[in-house]
């Protein structure tokens, strides 16, 4: 623990900072792929779910992952997540992960509420995945035991260290064009 109050402040600082560098981050996202049409596919304004506010569980006071959900009029049958892996639970990782997952519903609108906020952490699921940002695709059935009954018939994922990330111009060039640009294959 830290000894000094000094120390502490410092430290609560700093994750201040930090989720407010990370609000910054998601929110040029949104504007850069706004300007190409993907709109904010949640209900809300959600960029964080799965924490919690009671005294017996302190692991969930700070989120394991921030996210953004987008749909496109033009591609219906996609559904877009970009998020930055903090401190998932159940993922392994060295460090945070600047991550893209699309998810291929095959048909238009078929996604409608057929997901959920943890989807935002698949490529840490993803077999074999490398952190290198090369993509990564996979259909359901790569995850033999999980019981769960996903509506999308494949999920593409990308993901590289969010230190990686400089600046706006760094996150469009390594983020956002790769992602554009696998966008307009699907």
């Amino acid at each position: 623990m830290i000894q000094s109050g000094t120390e502490m402040m410092k430290f609560v600082k700093g994750v201040r900072q930090f989720s407010q560098d990370l609000a910054s981050l998601l929110g040029t996202v949104d504007n850069l792929l706004g300007g190409h049409g993907w709109k904010n596919a949640a209900s809300q304004d959600i960029a964080f779910a799965g924490t919690s506010a009671t005294i017996y569980q302190p692991r969930l006071w700070f989120p394991y992952d921030v996210f953004r959900f987008y749909k496109h009029a033009g591609k219906p049958h996609l559904l877009c997540a970009v998020s930055v892996l903090l401190d998932p639970a159940d993922v392994e990782l060295t460090e945070p992960l600047l991550t893209t997952c699309l998810f291929d519903y095959g048909k238009p609108n078929a996604f409608g509420n057929e997901w959920s906020y943890w989807y935002s952490r698949f490529h840490g699921y993803m077999p074999s995945r490398r952190d290198d940002g090369s993509w990564h695709e996979q259909a359901p059935a790569a995850w033999p035991n999980d019981k769960t009954r996903y509506a999308f018939r494949r999920v593409l994922t990308r993901g590289f260290p969010l230190a990686v990330v400089a600046d706006s111009g760094s996150l469009e060039k390594d983020l956002i064009q790769p992602l554009l640009q696998r966008l307009g294959d699907l």
